[in-house]
């Protein structure tokens, strides 16, 4: 009660907006107390603000898309879910678009991914449906194709967070420069982070395919075949 009063204050009193402020932590405490609707209407709030710093008022579209794709990931309702799935990737989109070289890109890019296989689960749970034998095939092709979307962005994701991390020495004294090692350590995560999830690009491809059929086979072998941690992903 007492974080929903604080809130309300938020939303209500105009109080001068400092850069340095922590709203995207705040939005994700939020978030991670499943207070979607009220996480939502604070960034619709700072969004009215004549006062938000420029590169706060950047990240706006992101913090609308990810709480939409959590709200809908914690969705029972399979209407609601799908509303919230679409909004969230329109606001991760215009975020993608309008700030592609951003700091935060590539986390929006993931984001997005992961909204691709949101929907493509779905698709696949539909298939398996006894109810729904005589589309199966083509409910398993709409995941596919769900599932391949997500693999082009995961790659761009990939792709930025490996950029981010070979910027970084091979190897970084912990005793003589903590502060580097530790930024390095976090680029390094999300690189593999990003590799893990074009490994499961495969992994989810083959769960499209009928059990029993050659082709989930074939795709689930190259799917344990690619889960090779990276040579140049090694510890100091």
């Amino acid at each position: 009660m007492l974080c929903m009063a604080v809130v309300g204050a938020l939303l209500t009193v105009g109080l001068p907006i400092q850069a340095d402020e922590p709203h995207s932590a705040f939005i994700e405490g939020l978030r991670q107390r499943k207070f979607f609707d009220t996480a939502l209407e604070y960034v619709d709030s700072l969004g009215r603000r004549v006062d938000v710093p420029a590169e706060l008022a950047k990240t706006l579209d992101l913090e609308r898309g990810v709480t939409y794709r959590e709200m809908a990931a914690a969705s029972r309702v399979p209407e609601d879910r799908e509303q919230a799935l679409t909004r969230a990737e329109q606001a991760l989109k215009k975020f993608t678009s309008e700030h592609p070289g951003h700091p935060r890109a590539a986390y929006a890019n993931s984001e997005l991914g992961e909204l691709l296989f949101e929907r493509a689960r779905s698709l696949i749970w539909d298939a398996e449906s006894p109810s729904n034998a005589d589309k199966a095939g083509q409910l398993q092709q709409q995941a596919r194709s769900l599932i391949e979307q997500a693999k082009a962005i995961y790659q761009t994701a990939h792709d930025q967070y490996e950029r981010l991390y070979k910027a970084f020495p091979p190897f970084i004294d912990r005793t003589k420069d903590e502060d580097a090692y530790l930024e390095r350590l976090s680029a390094e995560v999300k690189y593999l982070r990003a590799w893990f999830s074009l490994v499961r690009c495969t992994y989810e491809r083959g769960q499209t395919f009928s059990k029993g059929s050659k082709e989930r086979a074939e795709t689930m072998v190259r799917a344990s075949h690619a889960a090779a941690i990276p040579l140049d992903c090694s510890p100091d």
